[in-house]
């Protein structure tokens, strides 16, 4: 027995994935940018601390800042 399968699709079906697609990119790149900005501003505050702050407050040293705001990007 054979089956008939239409695999064609719409017009309207494919701008809407389209434009999925797109909203999707958007809202990623959007993220993104926000989270790098957020993540800089922490990392300038971390760097305007002195020493012992640092150490007393994030258990960080001064060269481990970095690793510390990236610590979840980071492969361990």
């Amino acid at each position: 027995m054979a089956y008939i399968t239409d695999t064609t699709h719409s017009f309207t079906s494919n701008v809407a994935s389209a434009m999925n697609t797109v909203t999707t990119s958007f809202a990623a790149l959007f993220s993104n940018i926000s989270s790098a900005s957020s993540r800089g501003q922490f990392l300038q505050e971390l760097q305007a601390m002195d020493d012992t702050t640092l150490m007393a407050t994030h258990g960080i040293s001064r060269g481990d800042i970095v690793g510390y705001v990236f610590r979840d990007k980071l492969v361990p």
